[in-house]
């Protein structure tokens, strides 16, 4: 069992045989002086994680999970990455391109997930594309006559920071720009999901996060998010989707789509219009 090079905020990540990893509670340094917070935190989280999962159950959507070990959580490994890593590499590689069908495809899967949780009470509170993973990569047709090939295939992941009313759990965590609304009041509802789902959305159809079109430098990353935060306190949005993936982007972002049933019955009837 070794280290993997991915990690997260509260947690670190082994492998665990084939197609499966342990998620681990992050190691903190003995000589910090927040030593002993820092590690109730981080273990706090994967308990949290666990009670989620365990909440949620088998869901094609959801990451699969084996059980506990040693205070960590045995998990399916996504062999593609995160979607946003997978989004990157398809922006930069022609053959790797996504269609806007296979882009819908992912979103409608998003969506299915979001549904599930919402019904079982969990509201996952950190909703990016770096906590959503792909599974199965696309692939690509051989012919221009060929049927849509099919899309890649995603899990939700990282309960950590999520909350549910009913098991009493609250991980303590709001998303960060530009997946969080800044006009809504510091608190985890089905509401803080529905917003960032409009900024997930947004970001796997324009290919890039709102109002960013090339790579963001590190160094450029508090600016960006104060001119974003701006902008969607002052209800600006950017505007430039098709007529389509305007109006369930906007919908999300203006929550005039109210839940996550909602939305996934919009982009079902987009990908299948009725006669």
């Amino acid at each position: 069992m070794h280290c993997l090079p991915h990690s997260g905020s509260t947690s670190e990540f082994f492998s665990y045989g084939p197609g499966k990893v342990i998620k681990a509670p992050r190691r903190v340094w003995s000589g910090n002086p927040q030593h002993e917070s820092l590690t109730a935190k981080n273990e706090k989280a994967i308990v949290i994680e666990r009670k989620i999962l365990e909440r949620l159950g088998r869901h094609i959507r959801i990451i699969p999970y084996f059980g506990p070990l040693n205070g960590g959580l045995i998990l399916a490994e996504a062999p593609h990455g995160s979607l946003q890593e997978y989004l990157e590499f398809s922006n930069n590689h022609a053959a790797a391109a996504l269609s806007q069908t296979q882009r819908w495809a992912i979103c409608e899967e998003i969506s299915e997930a979001m549904v599930h949780i919402h019904k079982k009470g969990v509201v996952h509170s950190d909703l990016r594309p770096d906590n959503i993973l792909v599974h199965a990569a696309a692939a690509a047709a051989a012919n221009a006559s060929d049927a849509p090939p099919p899309p890649p295939h995603i899990w939700l992941a990282d309960f950590g920071g999520s909350t549910c009313a009913s098991l009493g759990l609250d991980g303590g965590h709001l998303p960060d720009t530009p997946f969080f609304d800044p006009r809504s009041a510091w608190e985890s509802t089905p509401a803080t999901d529905i917003f960032s789902l409009g900024s997930i959305f947004y970001t796997i159809l324009a290919g890039h996060w709102p109002f960013l079109d090339e790579p963001l430098d590190p160094k450029d990353q508090l600016a960006y998010e104060e001119r974003v935060e701006q902008a969607f306190r002052d209800g600006r949005f950017p505007q430039d989707l098709d007529c389509e993936g305007n109006t369930i982007v906007m919908g999300c972002w203006q929550y005039k789509l109210e839940t996550t049933e909602q939305i996934l019955e919009a982009i079902k009837d987009l990908r299948n219009p009725k006669q």
